[in-house]
């Protein structure tokens, strides 16, 4: 074999050295993106059923018994007597 020759074979060789290890690299980080994008998934997941558990809990809060409720027995709320109901006449 001439000297040439070798130095041939042995760039050859590097260069699928390199390439192995570039398809180890891509592999690699492509099972990152992947966790990373299982991560996201699930934190849609949680974050989608949290928006249902709130649409319906201001479905409850909006209902109107649920407002009379809490007027009457946390604000203590009550509707006036006819008699300290006073009308305004703006004409």
């Amino acid at each position: 074999m001439k000297k040439g020759d070798f130095y041939v074979v042995i760039g050859l060789l590097m260069i699928v050295i390199l390439s192995g290890v570039g398809v180890v690299y891509a592999k690699y980080e492509s099972r990152k993106i992947f966790r990373a994008i299982e991560k996201n998934r699930l934190e849609q997941n949680a974050v989608e059923a949290e928006w249902g558990r709130l649409q319906l809990e201001l479905g409850t809060r909006t209902n109107y018994s649920h407002i009379e409720d809490v007027a009457i027995n946390q604000l203590k709320l009550y509707v006036p007597k006819a008699e300290n109901i006073i009308v305004i006449d703006f004409k």
